[in-house]
């Protein structure tokens, strides 16, 4: 099996240093003009396009190669800014890499400096509806007057009452989990650069008993990080005190903050 093909995973303004890491003996890089791409030569026989395409359906293929993918960028990231491709990013040659290069030089150049010195992290908050059923009258005034008028009534008024209020809390749930999803990102957005949001994964798929309110990426000034950190840890802290539960995953390459445009895509 030839290796014929090359295998794209980022690249960087200097030749870092690879011998670093032993455990990724394939890795090279190509130097054109001011870039050094750092890649792998891999087989036609399973990365060409149509093999890759079939490839892409094997859930275990898949899944072994993205780990590749990440672990080969998150390390030199720890050298120097580097700009990751996508999983799968393949060239058929030298030439055929110089040649993005040379039509995506200056797309290149400008997304080099616009993540510099900058990493991303991944936030994703769930609402645990328990919790805040729990805490609901410290939450919601609304929900607190409602209590109070339960408590004064004869016991047949007041059961309408707190059905009346179960119905209440469930809108009432729905009303918070944007405000303190609203309030949790934007205080995050102040310590950072820039943010993507992503889609909400449901239920079903997280497969947790909390909904999860919010899903994005941060850009994050690796000079400003403590911040960043600081800020999160004392939301969750918050959060976890009253129904929400965040999480972080980071730092990771800059993927959600790097957007190619070359001269021919008008």
């Amino acid at each position: 099996m030839s290796n014929d093909l090359i295998y794209a995973y980022c690249f960087a303004m200097e030749p870092l240093n690879l011998s670093l890491y032993p455990e990724f003996n394939e890795v090279e890089y190509i130097n054109y003009k001011a870039f050094y791409v750092f890649i792998k030569w891999v087989s036609s026989e399973e990365f060409s396009q149509d093999n890759l395409k079939k490839n892409l359906k094997d859930m275990n293929w898949v899944d072994v190669n993205v780990r590749d993918h990440d672990r080969v960028i998150s390390s030199l990231l720890k050298q120097s800014t580097v700009v990751p491709f996508n999983f799968g990013t393949v060239y058929r040659s030298e030439d055929s890499l110089k040649k993005f290069i040379d039509d995506y030089s200056g797309p290149l150049l400008d997304n080099f400096h616009y993540v510099e010195n900058k990493e991303e992290w991944s936030i994703k908050i769930y609402s645990n509806p328990r919790a805040l059923t729990d805490n609901i009258d410290s939450l919601s005034t609304e929900a607190a007057k409602m209590e109070k008028k339960i408590k004064a009534c004869s016991s047949g008024k007041a059961y309408i009452l707190k059905r009346k209020k179960e119905e209440f809390i469930k809108n009432e749930i729905s009303r918070l989990n944007k405000m303190y999803g609203q309030a949790y990102y934007d205080k995050l957005k102040n310590v950072s650069e820039a943010s993507n949001l992503n889609n909400i994964i449901p239920q079903k798929a997280t497969k947790r008993e909390d909904e999860m309110i919010l899903n994005t990426n941060f850009l994050v000034k690796k000079d400003r990080k403590n911040d960043f950190k600081q800020t999160i840890n004392r939301l969750k802290e918050e959060g976890e005190q009253i129904g929400f539960i965040i999480e972080e995953t980071g730092p990771w390459p800059p993927y959600s903050f790097i957007s190619l445009k070359g001269k021919n895509d008008g």
